[in-house]
């Protein structure tokens, strides 16, 4: 049943995930200043996320995904981490820690329609699935942890 929830799905949210797969490489969590704190743009309302799922509310959960996936991406190219001129060594390195927490964010959101992709990234991000739980939302990634890079999520086909 899964598979298939992951499948029919997949057709709603593929351009999104596709356009974030990329983010990762393998690298680690970049290292940010002392006393960094992420955008609250990125961080995720737990009390309403968690009142969409007590009230069966699955319209609006999937509408909260795909506008905070629309946030995230206006992050991104706002702050434009690959522009090196506009931007410190420092600031790049937050940019993208900032990036991760909220990719970590739409893919335990993600969990309960489509659990093999969310399994499947959230593994590059060192969180197995007995992590992916609301209660994990907006915390912060270990710094210096090693990631990998995720394998495709939806082959395309044609």
């Amino acid at each position: 049943m899964s598979s298939l929830i992951d499948s029919h799905c997949h057709l709603y949210y593929e351009p999104y995930i596709n356009d974030i797969q990329g983010t990762i490489d393998e690298c680690k969590v970049p290292q940010t200043n002392d006393g960094y704190t992420i955008s609250s743009d990125l961080l995720v309302d737990k009390k309403k996320i968690s009142q969409f799922i007590d009230n069966y509310e699955l319209h609006n959960y999937t509408k909260f995904i795909h506008s905070y996936s629309s946030i995230i991406n206006k992050y991104v190219n706002d702050n434009e981490p690959w522009n090196k001129k506009n931007n410190s060594e420092q600031n790049i390195k937050n940019i993208l820690f900032s990036t991760l927490v909220a990719l970590k964010n739409i893919f335990i959101l993600l969990y309960p329609v489509m659990p093999l992709a969310s399994i499947k990234f959230l593994k590059c991000l060192n969180i197995n699935e007995n992590e992916i739980k609301i209660d994990n939302i907006n915390k912060k990634l270990t710094i210096n942890d090693q990631l990998t890079k995720p394998d495709i999520l939806f082959k395309k086909y044609e």
